[in-house]
Order: structure tokens, then C-alpha cells, then sequence
């Protein structure tokens, strides 16, 4: 590299050039569900910046645990039948499918029905439910 690559480089780390955060709902959703934490959280911060709101953030997430859910213990050669899921679910969920036991997805949907039952009611703060589920999950 160049000296000015080296520059660049430096300046982009540092926060000197800013470079705004994109939507990365989907690829949190996929890291959250293949366990990889780390890559989730840093692209939970992106979502944080852009003012994704929490209860969409914690609905999606529930909704592909669901997905992945059923993918992972269906029995049929027929899933999209069976489980009544689109091909692209099917798909997405496949990406995630026994990075978690079936009991541990399940404890994760009902950890989150809970804090968005408590965000609603005023118990949780919203500010504080994606790190909640950080905290308690991993």
C-alpha cells in the first residue's frame, strides 16, 4: 500500500471521514441467529445509528428464530408445505438452521415475546432491549 492508502486507511478507522452507517436489519437478523455475536452486535450498533426501531428490530429477529425453528424440526420433504413457509424462508432459514438447539430457539422467541410484552408495558426501557437480549442470550 501507498502512503496515501495508508492514510486513507487511518483517517477511515479513526472516524476523520465519516462513513454513514446502511441498513443492516437483515444481516443482524442472520448473525443474531448463527450465533456469532460479535458480528451482531457491531452491526446492532449500525442499527442503533440509524434509529432502527426496537420492537421491528425484536419482531423480525423473532419472526426468522420462528422460521429457522421450523425448518430445523421439520420431518417432511415437503417443508414449505408443511411448515407453511415461502421457498425464499425456507432458504434464508436453512443459513441458520443447527446453530442452536431447537430448545434454545425456543427459549430465545419467548425471551423475546417477554421484553417486547415489558417494553409495552412501560417496565423495560426500549433503549435497553437489544443489549438485554446480548446480556441474557449469549
Amino acid at each position: 500500500m501507498s502512503k496515501y492508502d495508508d492514510a486513507f486507511e487511518k483517517l477511515l478507522q479513526d472516524g476523520t471521514i465519516y462513513v454513514p452507517p446502511k441498513d443492516t436489519l437483515w444481516d443482524f437478523i442472520k448473525a443474531f441467529l448463527q450465533d456469532k455475536p460479535l458480528v451482531a452486535y457491531r452491526l446492532y450498533e449500525d442499527l442503533k445509528e440509524l434509529q432502527t426501531p426496537t420492537l421491528s428490530i425484536l419482531s423480525n429477529l423473532y419472526t426468522n428464530a420462528k422460521h429457522v425453528l421450523q425448518v430445523q424440526i421439520c420431518k417432511s420433504d415437503n417443508i414449505e408445505k408443511t411448515a407453511g413457509l415461502t421457498a425464499w424462508q425456507i432458504r434464508n432459514a436453512k443459513e441458520c438452521v443447527n446453530r442452536y438447539s431447537s430448545r434454545d430457539l425456543a427459549v430465545l422467541m419467548r425471551l423475546i415475546q417477554r421484553t417486547e410484552k415489558q417494553i409495552k408495558q412501560g417496565i423495560m426501557p426500549e433503549e435497553i432491549a437489544v443489549e438485554y437480549l446480548f446480556t441474557v442470550f449469549f
